[in-house]
């Protein structure tokens, strides 16, 4: 049972591998998205931003086992047998709740978008911190 008690460091890792990706992508939005009129780039943008971080997840779990912020923290997940990294689906599953909660938001901001609002009610970085806030939370 001891392997498993390790929900501190897999808290660390996450928000090590969080930072990782936004960091660049806060810089990136920084500069898109105050200047950019064009209502299909803020969404491709938006769905690339948003997307990035699970997408990541899913291929460093299914592919290697861990993430960047795993490994730093030696923290390896594995499949039932205990033997190999998880599968695609597997991995898939596990981030499936985070993915339902980023496309309920991305829903929500294009609606903004599409009706009209000038500016999306949440910034698309407005959006992606309360996105990790509640992940995080989600995850815990």
């Amino acid at each position: 049972m001891e392997k498993y008690r390790i929900l501190a460091q897999r808290f660390i890792a996450r928000w090590f591998d969080a930072l990782l990706f936004n960091i660049p992508i806060f810089i990136i939005n920084r500069l898109i998205y105050p200047g950019v009129e064009n209502k299909g780039v803020l969404i491709l943008w938006l769905l690339i931003s948003s997307f990035a971080f699970p997408i990541y997840m899913i291929i460093m779990h299914s592919r290697y086992g861990q993430t960047l912020g795993e490994k730093i923290l030696g923290i390896l997940v594995l499949d039932s047998s205990e033997k190999y990294p998880p599968t695609w689906i597997f991995a898939f599953r596990r981030e499936l709740i985070n993915i339902l909660i980023i496309a309920v938001f991305i829903l929500i901001n294009i609606y903004t978008l599409l009706i009209g609002v000038p500016k999306p009610l949440i910034s698309i970085y407005q959006y992606e911190q309360k996105i990790y806030s509640l992940l995080f939370l989600v995850w815990i």
